[in-house]
């Protein structure tokens, strides 16, 4: 089962609602079957959400998802070489966003402060407030190594190495500065890929429903 054999009316209906909260919402949904598998499979996942940002295990979950990111980012980036007149790059940016929505649940930093005042954007949800911030650049591997860029840094305020004995403080208010660029720097990206909001949203629900069946038939 792909994506395309998912239908429109498997889609919520956002009418009255904040899509990227739908979206948000859903993945807490993916999360709690995952979270069994991934242990099962002897993954390291935390029993609750937000992990603790200054703890050595909190920052290592963070890191491991981050990473999951930026590889549903390189298969994207090279279906758009590869396969340029087929869906899978934009089938791959799903995953990645899948993985970027859980990051960010993990790290605790709600979908209506991924902006830092949305009040003052237009737009009647966050996604179209997004769109507003939009500066498009026609070039893929820009846009795929701005994504990956600012999540690096958002990575590298996590100080706790397992290789150091020193225990640092994260400077969270940095930590989360980073975390918002790389979704703006994310959507900018899927506007390269000619998704306005509507398509972003309809993309990740398609996903979701094709992982609750992988999670229902233990693919």
């Amino acid at each position: 089962m792909n994506v395309t054999d998912v239908s429109d009316d498997q889609i919520p209906n956002p009418t009255g609602y904040d899509r990227l909260d739908l979206m948000f919402a859903r993945q807490r949904q993916l999360m709690v079957r995952y979270k069994n598998i991934e242990r099962r499979n002897s993954a390291n996942y935390p029993d609750d959400y937000p992990v603790d940002l200054h703890s050595r295990p909190g920052q290592a979950i963070l890191r491991d998802m981050a990473w999951r990111v930026v590889e549903e980012l390189a298969e994207s980036a090279e279906a758009s070489r590869e396969h340029p007149d087929t869906p899978h790059a934009i089938e791959e940016l799903s995953d990645a966003l899948h993985f970027l929505i859980e990051l960010t649940l993990l790290a605790g930093l709600p979908y209506n402060k991924l902006i830092s005042h949305p009040d003052d954007m237009p737009g009647h949800d966050m996604l179209d407030k997004y769109w507003g911030l939009n500066l498009a650049v026609n070039d893929f591997a820009w846009h795929y190594w701005g994504v990956t860029e600012n999540l690096g840094c958002a990575m590298n305020c996590l100080r706790n190495k397992a290789w150091k004995d020193t225990h640092v403080l994260t400077d969270v208010e940095k930590f989360h500065v980073w975390l918002r660029r790389t979704w703006l720097a994310f959507m900018s990206l899927a506007h390269a890929h000619e998704l306005d909001p509507d398509g972003l949203y309809r993309i990740y629900f398609k996903k979701a429903e094709v992982n609750a069946w992988r999670q229902k038939t233990k693919y």
